[in-house]
């Protein structure tokens, strides 16, 4: 996105521009301000998208959780930088991908998966490159909040110390990352 208007200069060099969010995904950017073709100013900022629905005021909570996404077995990276700071309200960061960061009460899971864009519906779990998963042929979707087994992971709001665990594929292979699979 580019401002192409000229700004009107104030005292002192200071200008003001304004610009619409539409069409932003959630996430970092970079704002660069120059003059005539020189750069002057450049700074970050995120974009954190419209709040979770019925969440407490961003700041007003601090927690944090386990979170692991595994497809056949295999765990999701959420270290990868797409998963990362996609959210003010809850996050991983640093480059870690375990940890949940939660900045406001009352945010779902629901709200964590759409804003690392992972959707969970119709029996399926997409990815944000595009592949599903779909339950069949002895595959399926599974849920675990510390250990027990749970119907709905979407509604759920994560609480500090909570370890949570959404799993796509045979049983042996959704089990729990603090239990041994029989027979491994």
């Amino acid at each position: 996105m580019c401002i192409r208007d000229s700004p009107e200069v104030g005292p002192g060099g200071s200008f003001t521009a304004e610009f619409g969010t539409g069409g932003m995904e959630i996430g970092r950017y970079e704002v660069s301000a120059g003059y005539g073709g020189a750069p002057l100013a450049r700074d970050m900022f995120m974009f954190t998208g419209d709040p979770p629905e019925g969440a407490g005021p961003l700041g007003g909570d601090h927690a944090h959780a386990t979170v692991e996404v595994r497809i056949n077995g295999y765990r999701l990276d959420l270290s990868a930088p797409e998963y990362q700071l996609r959210s003010a309200w809850a996050h991983f960061e640093g480059g870690e991908g375990r940890t949940l960061h939660l900045h406001a009460g009352n945010v779902t899971m629901g709200y964590l998966l759409a804003s690392l864009r992972i959707s969970l519906d119709g029996g399926c779990i997409g990815l944000p490159d595009g592949r599903e998963f779909c339950q069949g042929g002895g595959r399926a979707i599974s849920y675990h909040v510390n250990g027990e087994p749970v119907d709905d992971i979407l509604g759920h709001v994560p609480a500090e110390g909570d370890d949570i665990l959404v799993s796509y594929g045979t049983e042996r292979e959704g089990a729990p990352a603090y239990e041994t699979p029989q027979g491994a």
